[in-house]
């Protein structure tokens, strides 16, 4: 089927394609077979205009690479719901803590330049703020090594940002959690080094280190020493200038366009960037170049190395700014309020995947695609039968948070019917974060999207908001085992 550069493919679903580009035939397959988490032999796929319309996300975009190239790059769907413009590979979007690695790149140039030592204690480096007394001694301090790698033992996991209009903090107002800032304090809650919590607050001290260290505004150093070496022309940190304001995708959740279309970040390094795959794809590029040897003027190999090995403290999951995927692959995932972000490198192969809603779920059905459409088997669906999953799903258990970095409570699910597995558990008023889980499975992908009884999503677990205290009971309906759902609603006394 010949295709057009633009166009529509159902009732208000618009896609776009580079100008001049052929596509490439692993596009259309992409677009309609997304896979959930486990197939069986009954699994059918779905079609992206579907699942765009189920997840509430109206536009999404795409970024591939194999063999250390680009091989193509594509959008679909809307840069706004109930507008004309249609989503573009060169539309602007939020990356969330993606902006992290990209920081992490940039604490690194200073560090070769000989202007960071990573392991000095910061406290003795900064000059715009003072790091008030906390858990951190003399002989553990906190390094920059530590912030780039959550072993810092830093507060504040992340930042909404500010609602356009809205007056927008300095970064010692939310490094001291001051007004305008809308979250707490950035303290040193952990001894450093002694374990891994992951802080977006320790990102926002980074950068401050940053400001302090080059003399010149975050935003302003990145984009001149890490942005446009890497190839990301049209990158950049911070709150955007009217041209590309223009250009860029509005933030949407359920469906809705947020208030203002976006979030304004002053917390830039842990947050603020405004990217788009094809320029992620090119970081991508860059990076596995310095892997095999090539010299760029933005990032030594060595330090590329030192980023990406593997953490010797117990639970860390990071290496310097990257999530570390075996010994091979590495990236880091991105949620700003209305915009979600996955990038994924390995040595020869990268994928960026940028969607203008807040739903992981369809991220990792969009991957799952891209993986079955390139035949990247180690990333494609997990293949089973209908009676290997059905007895992988009964012995399911619940795990709920505990802390930042500690599961915690797991209990055992109750067989009720045929179908249907159920836990009560006593549950304080508060924020609970859950996930499902069996002996045969790492992590069960529920599907479904947010079931009743304020049941929502937090990247690949599952989010309780409980008014008051009282009993809750978890109910897994498991009448079609490759689309279990799930429930949590007040239990019958």
């Amino acid at each position: 089927m010949k295709r057009p550069s633009a166009g529509v493919l159902a009732a208000g679903f618009v896609f776009a394609v580079q100008a001049g580009a052929a596509p490439d035939p692993r596009i259309a397959q992409v677009e309609s077979a997304l896979w959930p988490a486990v197939v069986t032999e009954a699994t059918r796929p779905w079609t992206m205009a579907e699942r765009m319309q189920h997840h509430g996300v109206p536009g999404v975009s795409i970024a591939v690479v194999e063999g250390g190239r680009l091989v193509w790059a594509h959008a679909w769907g809307r840069a706004q719901q109930g507008q004309p413009v249609p989503l573009t590979p060169d539309t602007l979007m939020q990356a969330g803590s993606v902006s992290k690695a990209v920081a992490a790149i940039g604490a690194l140039k200073l560090a070769e330049q000989g202007r960071l030592d990573l392991d000095a204690d910061v406290s003795t480096l900064l000059k715009g703020w003072t790091l008030p007394p906390g858990a951190q001694t003399a002989e553990r301090p906190v390094t920059a090594r530590g912030l780039l790698g959550h072993t810092a033992g830093l507060t504040v996991h992340g930042f909404p940002g500010q609602v356009p209009g809205d007056p927008l903090p300095t970064l010692v107002q939310v490094l001291d959690g001051l007004p305008p800032a809308r979250t707490e304090a950035v303290r040193v809650a952990t001894l450093p080094g002694s374990g891994w919590r992951y802080s977006g607050g320790g990102y926002v001290l980074l950068q401050q280190l940053m400001v302090d260290l080059t003399g010149e505004p975050f935003a302003t150093w990145m984009r001149r020493e890490v942005l446009r070496p890497a190839g990301m022309a049209t990158s950049l940190y911070g709150q955007l200038p009217q041209a590309p304001l223009r250009r860029a995708a509005a933030g949407h959740m359920e469906g809705r366009v947020i208030e203002g279309r976006r979030a304004n970040m002053v917390e830039e390094a842990a947050g603020g960037l405004w990217t788009t795959p094809t320029e992620l794809a090119r970081l991508a590029i860059g990076l596995q170049g310095i892997q095999a040897g090539r010299a760029t003027r933005w990032l030594a190999p060595r330090r590329l190395a030192e980023a990406l090995e593997p953490p010797t403290i117990p639970g860390a999951r990071t290496g310097l700014g990257f999530f570390l995927h075996g010994d091979r692959a590495f990236g880091h995932d991105g949620r700003n309020a209305g915009f979600d972000t996955r990038w994924w490198v390995d040595r020869q192969r990268a994928v960026a995947i940028m969607i203008n809603g807040n739903s992981f779920e369809l991220i990792g059905e969009l991957l799952r695609a891209v993986a079955v459409a390139h035949a990247w088997d180690d990333a494609g669906p997990r293949r089973t039968t209908r009676a290997e999953l059905r007895a992988a799903l009964e012995s399911t258990t619940i795990h709920l948070r505990g802390s930042m970095n500690d599961w915690g409570t797991t209990l055992p699910l109750t067989k009720l019917s045929e179908h249907r597995l159920a836990v009560d558990i006593d549950l304080a008023a508060g924020r609970h974060e859950f996930k499902f889980a069996s002996a045969d499975w790492q992590r069960v992908d529920l599907g479904g999207g947010a079931g009743p009884g304020g049941l929502s999503t937090a990247g690949p677990n599952l989010v309780l908001d409980s008014p008051r205290p009282g009993r809750w009971r978890f109910t897994l309906d498991l009448g079609e085992p490759e689309s279990p759902r799930y429930t949590a609603e007040p239990a019958t006394p």
